[in-house]
């Protein structure tokens, strides 16, 4: 007979052989921060929760469990949520064999299979779901959970969503939302393919007429993007309903319920948005001398998915995924400086075409170049640090004496008042002393 911490083990051992390879640190601080998400969540859905007993089952592509314990524990300790442990039960032989993933959402537990799991435990809900996605490519970790809460006895789905991580690890790039501008630029230059899009769907006409409920996207920090999408439908002539949802179960619930009158609803999630703040690679930053300017390329990656759903039969009615770079390119009056630096490359090139350089083909003399360009570039630049770094010290080092300076004058000021003090005292004991000989 299996037991139930075998049935568990069976599980996870399937679930992990998907994934051969450990997960890397930064990519367990973005499922760290899709599990913080998915916390958030369910703090805001607290109420459908409290007072049952919750099941947690082995969540499908986690590795040695790390979700599932970081989950638990959060769930356990902050929200205070009641966790079913496990117990021996002589049917789960037979269950065993129907755990199995639904054929249609890939991550739902058959029906049958979860009530009869659940009941043996004495659970009243069971949580499940899936790592969707663990990837690092294009200078960022990105992380996506998909998690679900349902009801046993009546199979009701009492919460769920995506929830997303990411992460942008290296130090010249800028992950960021509405506060940097050329993340900004990308998300315009995606949010025109996505309207585009959407402007030729075979399904538009029932959009329009359609009453669309607008999800929190996955992933939008700020709300920013969320903005964009609403604007995108009102650009299409769709008329959305902005009602705060924060996940895909909570609107199907209400429309369920007959809470929300409502035919279709939009949601998604945000993968990618970053860019690179100032390259100085020679491809991004070139200074013409002819025209005294400075041109700047920055390198914009945008990741967005979204899709409108019909609210009664889950039918998908538009769904565009955008995973492009843009470039926004800054054209502006070049410093002394850069016009100086270009002087300097420029004089070198010529040595060096004339030189070592002369019979070699153009992609080779073209390397060289890009080469020359970003040495020096780089050089000038680590002289520009050094130099700021070297004014805010001796900055600093004024300040400090400035303040030291102060600090001794009024040092100086509090003893002299300390000293006219002491000396009025000792007149007024002495004019006291002299009035008493007097008197005698």
């Amino acid at each position: 007979m299996l037991k139930i911490r075998q049935l568990f083990m069976l599980f996870f051992a399937v679930a992990v052989s998907l994934f051969a390879a450990d997960w890397s640190k930064l990519e367990r601080d973005a499922l760290k921060q899709a599990i913080d998400d998915a916390v958030k969540s369910v703090d805001l859905n607290k109420e459908v929760l409290r007072n049952k007993n919750i099941l947690m089952m082995p969540l499908y592509g986690d590795q040695g469990g790390f979700v599932f314990t970081e989950l638990k524990t959060k769930l356990v300790t902050g929200e205070k949520l009641t966790v079913v442990e496990e117990k021996d039960s002589a049917a789960l032989d037979a269950i065993a064999k129907e755990f199995a993933w639904d054929e249609r959402m890939k991550d739902i537990m058959l029906p049958e299979s979860l009530v009869k799991f659940g009941n043996l435990l004495g659970a009243q809900v069971i949580v499940y779901g899936r790592i969707r996605e663990v990837s690092t490519n294009l200078n960022r970790i990105y992380a996506e959970l998909e998690l679900f809460a349902t009801q046993i006895e009546t199979r009701k789905v009492l919460w769920g969503g995506k929830f997303v991580g990411s992460i942008v690890p290296l130090g010249n790039l800028r992950g960021g939302f509405s506060a940097n501008p050329h993340v900004v630029f990308g998300l315009k230059q995606a949010f025109k393919l996505f309207s585009e899009s959407l402007s030729h769907s075979n399904n538009l006409e029932t959009i329009c007429s359609s009453s669309v409920v607008t999800l929190d996207l996955a992933g939008d920090i700020d709300k920013y993007v969320g903005k964009r999408t609403y604007e995108l439908l009102t650009e299409n002539r769709i008329t959305p309903r902005e009602l705060g949802f924060s996940t895909l179960t909570q609107a199907r619930a209400y429309i369920r319920d007959n809470k929300l009158k409502a035919d279709a609803y939009l949601y998604g999630a945000i993968r990618a948005m970053y860019s690179q703040e100032e390259p100085g690679q020679p491809e991004n930053k070139k200074t013409d001398l002819k025209t005294q300017t400075t041109t700047i390329h920055h390198p914009v990656f945008i990741e967005i998915e979204l899709r409108i759903v019909d609210a009664k039969n889950e039918d998908i009615l538009w769904a565009k995924s955008v995973a492009e770079s843009f470039d926004d390119v800054e054209t502006r009056p070049a410093t002394k400086r850069e016009i100086a630096i270009e002087k300097k490359i420029q004089d070198e090139v010529g040595e060096i075409l004339d030189g070592d350089l002369k019979n070699k083909s153009e992609a080779e003399k073209q390397q060289k170049i890009d080469e020359l360009r970003r040495q020096r570039i780089a050089e000038e630049e680590e002289k520009e640090r050094l130099a700021k770094e070297s004014a805010q010290n001796e900055e600093a080092a004024k300040k400090a004496a400035a303040e030291a300076s102060q600090g001794r004058l009024v040092k100086g000021i509090l003893w002299g008042i300390g000293g006219i003090a002491a000396l009025a005292l000792v007149l007024f004991i002495l004019r006291g002393m002299m009035s008493n000989v007097k008197i005698r």
